[in-house]
């Protein structure tokens, strides 16, 4: 930055400025380097080295200060969160309020009688809790589902579920069940902003004021303003896979600066500090919603992760049931290319041993992804959902390779080995190449390869006694090509035909996809030829203003059959019980003091009219986010207003939001005042009127040159008037506004008369 002219102190080995001219670089300076000389504070360039650097010239008297190390001279530096969401622009709340949602289908077939089913979903939520109970219908009678009380806890992203709760693990050596009891979890969708996951930070010292554009794989991500010294980028929120990002620095002398790094973004691997974990204790329920359905023994399960650095996470599981404790570590690895996950596991179930264990590799990157993955369990190892008399994969490996030639062409390979104990084992290939031709439409050729083998199943032997016998493998050859065409916005074309075992089958199918909003229409219709038989199949949804309807047809050689189906909810608020359509984590009542069937849209798509009370529920917000909820309309109606046409809400799970606008009628009302002294009559012009009336109402109006006057929306009554105009002393009346319907209404002359 060009300072111009300055007047400095030149000592034989030292310069001293005068410390304004260095105020801008926001730094601090030592008490021991300043020197007051005739009033004037001066800072010694010598005393700030090494973090000061200059060079001086005699010939031309120019002075350049460099500061090479701000942050040795205690500035306060620039902290940049680059974390893209920020979602929440408020706290989530929710507001008392309950809900019955169903779907309920009615099937119909040939010589066979009517089947009815359904799946109904009740709850009641504040803002403290919510409860919720699911229960199916079918054939066989009325199941209970999962019944449980949920607390959720946004500061340190936890839940407590009192009730049925069933944790999903991603480790394939202990069980997914659900336990009626006692549950506690990590819950990092309460917070959606939070990054748990390691990222890059990328620090640097601005010399000037300084614009940092952040490209992640070539793409712009964000710009950033810095201002003069130390700066640190941080909560680069970076897509699963390889990544490479670079820093475009341009200060305010025109000059850029360029650097990047390559950083793997580990999906399973935490940030340093941060623990995931889920701990449950209670009665297992091995069959919900079955016609089984009972509560086992008193089971205990627990998992734990925490990020030691921030490419390595350790943790482990642990389960303990009636006769049986399995459990064991587990770790994931963020490499320079690619992420690992170990797992181990021991059982034992009623004194009979297990061991099992599984490794994954996985990479991903914009042109290749692969992943090769192994399952091992021994004969014996056991869960609480694998007993040790059920048949499981010995041995399973899975490998996958996809290679990107071009935003055109891409090829995908795979691979499945799997060996069971009793069963038959199972060996899959498969390829496939897809393109695109450039248009609308992308071509896939694939072909598949099946390799098993007959078994016959016999009783389960004797542990430690030779498993079922199988027969000779056999192998089942699969090719096939694919077109699919967009059609317009909403249409989808696929054409596919295959050759197995040298049957060919040739199937077409046509869907139009609808919005998420009342009055769309969606369906599907597909047609196969070839394999021995030919079918039809064709499916259509309608989203009505307060449910939706479905309907169903197929036709295949086994014979015709039909469904029809309804669903939608009850949403229950202390301002009455709607109808609306199927609720989908969060909904919201909007209610809209004002005109009845005001369009309400939700983030850009509509969701209906408000009812002759100004009320609607909108059925699918997303919970723990912004909602962006809007009011259409207003534009062709001028005589309304509203406090606002956009407003927020961010709902907790499962629970309700209240948005609240108000839309007041616009009257125009216009006069013309005149003041009375004796027999003079005259405007009071460029005067202001000063109107108090009904409930301390208090609005002024500016005075015209003929004594026009203008008010917005008086309510009906008697309003005391006031006119000040030049030095004359003011005058007052009273002015009757009548009760109108009208947009504009014209009070007439008004004639104050001075006493």
């Amino acid at each position: 930055m060009d300072r111009g002219v300055v007047i400095a102190l030149v000592l034989d080995d030292d310069i001293w400025l005068p410390v304004d001219v260095l105020r801008d670089a926001a730094i601090k300076f030592p008490e021991s380097a300043i020197h007051n000389v005739g009033g004037i504070a001066y800072i010694s360039l010598k005393a700030l080295a090494p973090a000061v650097t200059y060079t001086y010239s005699p010939a031309d008297l120019s002075l350049n200060v460099r500061i090479a190390n701000a942050a040795a001279l205690g500035a306060p530096g620039t902290s940049v969160d680059l974390s893209s969401a920020h979602s929440q622009t408020q706290p989530p709340h929710a507001v008392t309020s309950g809900f019955l949602s169903y779907d309920v289908t009615e099937s119909l077939a040939k010589l066979s009688p009517s089947q009815l089913g359904g799946f109904f979903d009740a709850g009641f939520s504040n803002n403290t809790g919510r409860f919720d109970a699911t229960n199916e219908l079918d054939s066989t009678g009325f199941h209970r589902g999962l019944y449980a009380f949920t607390f959720d806890n946004n500061q340190d992203m936890s839940t407590l579920v009192v009730g049925d709760y069933q944790a999903v693990s991603s480790n394939q050596l202990t069980s997914n069940l659900v336990i009626a009891g006692l549950s506690v979890s990590r819950n990092f969708n309460l917070q959606p902003d939070f990054i748990r996951n390691p990222t890059p930070t990328f620090s640097g010292t601005a010399l000037s004021p300084t614009e940092a554009d952040i490209y992640v794989n070539g793409v712009l991500y964000q710009t950033v303003q810095l201002q003069p010294g130390p700066f640190q980028l941080q909560n680069l929120n970076l897509p699963v896979g390889a990544n490479v990002t670079q820093i475009v620095l341009h200060d305010a002398f025109g000059n850029v600066t360029q650097y990047g790094t390559a950083f793997y973004g580990a999906q399973e691997v935490l940030a340093k500090g941060i623990s995931d974990y889920d701990y449950q204790v209670g009665f297992a329920r091995l069959n919900p919603f079955g016609v089984n359905d009972v509560y086992g023994p008193l089971a205990a399960v627990a998992s734990y992760r925490l990020g030691f650095t921030n490419a390595f996470t350790a943790g482990g599981a642990f389960e303990a049931s009636q006769g049986i404790v399995d459990g064991g570590p587990s770790v994931s690895a963020r490499m320079p290319i690619g992420q690992v996950d170990l797992g181990a596991a021991v059982s034992d179930a009623r004194g009979v041993t297990g061991q099992a264990g599984g490794a994954t590799y996985s990479f991903v990157s914009g042109r290749i992804s692969a992943q090769a993955a192994v399952l091992l369990r021994s004969n014996d190892y056991a869960t609480i959902a694998l007993p040790i008399s059920s048949d499981r994969s010995t041995a399973a490996t899975y490998e996958s390779f996809g290679y990107r030639f071009s935003p055109f062409v891409n090829i995908d390979l795979s691979h499945t080995d799997t060996h069971n104990r009793d069963s038959g084992p199972s060996d899959q290939l498969t390829s496939a190449v897809n393109f695109r031709t450039g248009g609308q439409e992308s071509w896939t050729v694939s072909l598949a390869r099946n390799r098993g083998s007959f078994f016959t199943l016999n009783a389960l032997p004797p542990t430690g006694e030779a498993p079922n016998e199988s027969g000779p493998e056999q192998n089942t050859w699969t090719a096939g090509v694919a077109v699919a065409i967009n059609v317009g916005r909403t249409g989808y074309l696929q054409a596919q035909t295959s050759d197995a075992a040298g049957l060919t089958t040739t199937a077409v199918s046509y869907t139009k996809s609808a919005a998420n909003s009342p009055g769309q229409l969606g369906y599907t219709a597909t047609a196969q030829l070839g394999g021995g038989q030919s079918s039809f199949f064709e499916n259509a949804q309608y989203n009505a203003d307060y449910f939706d309807a479905q309907e169903q047809v197929t036709d295949a050689a086994g014979g015709s059959s039909a469904l029809v189906g309804l669903s939608g909810a009850l949403a229950f608020f202390k301002e009455g019980v709607f109808f609306t359509r199927p609720l989908q984590n969060a909904y919201g009542l909007v209610d809209i003091s004002g005109p009845g069937g005001l369009p309400v849209l939700l983030n850009g798509v509509a969701q209906g009219t408000t009812d002759n009370r100004g009320y609607i529920v909108v059925p699918n917000m997303t919970p723990y986010i912004d909602n962006r909820v809007e009011v259409g309309g207003l534009e062709t109606m001028p005589e309304f207003q509203a406090d606002a046409t956009e407003k927020i809400v961010v709902p907790r799970n499962e629970s309700a939001g209240a948005i609240d606008f108000s839309v007041s009628k616009v009257q125009l009302f216009v006069g013309t005042l005149v003041v009375r002294q004796g027999a003079k009559v005259f405007p009071p012009r460029y005067g202001v009127l000063q109107l108090s009336g009904p409930g301390g109402t208090s609005l002024s109006s500016d005075v015209g040159e003929n004594g026009e006057f203008f008010f917005e929306s008086l309510k009906p009554g008697t309003y005391r008037g006031t006119i000040t105009y030049g030095a004359e002393p003011p005058c007052s009346f009273n002015l009757v506004v009548p009760t109108s319907n009208s947009f504009k209404v014209d009070l007439g002359v008004q004639t104050c008369v001075e006493r």
